[in-house]
């Protein structure tokens, strides 16, 4: 699967079927991804959602670590992070002020990076980005078993 040109979910979904979970401003800042992956917990758990999160963990932890490790704010711009559920699929929506699209790069076995838009890629039921006026936003959308909290 290749990453596509997307929209925003509230755009492609029907009319009430997307329902935003929360938002996060991080910092670039190495504690990021780790934050985000809390919020993600909390998010879930604040709307009473109880689901396997290893995917969506992973998920997050890749895109947030992308854009500290990669985008170039020429500003004292933030991350944002925002969470989305349609039906069985989390959306997770990573903005920064980068313009550059996500490129996959070969990688050797011995390399410790570069391996991350490839395990995105498996994880994900789908993927893509599309530039906005502060920079771009990278998505994948991640499958979920979902159940109530008892």
């Amino acid at each position: 699967m290749s990453p596509s040109v997307g929209r925003s979910l509230a755009r492609e979904s029907e009319p009430g079927t997307a329902e935003l979970l929360g938002s996060l401003t991080l910092d670039y800042a190495p504690r990021s991804p780790s934050l985000a992956r809390q919020f993600v917990k909390i998010a879930l758990t604040a709307r009473g959602i109880n689901a396997e999160t290893e995917a969506l963990d992973v998920v997050v932890s890749e895109l947030v670590t992308n854009s500290v490790m990669h985008a170039r704010p020429v500003t004292s711009a933030s991350i944002r992070l925002r969470l989305w559920q349609v039906r069985h699929l989390i959306r997770v929506e990573v903005y920064d002020a980068d313009p550059r699209i996500p490129m996959p790069r070969k990688t050797k076995p011995d390399d410790e990076r570069g391996r991350g838009i490839y395990i995105i890629r498996d994880l994900a039921a789908n993927q893509g980005f599309y530039r906005n006026r502060t920079g771009k936003c990278v998505w994948v959308d991640v499958n979920i078993r979902l159940g109530k909290e008892e």
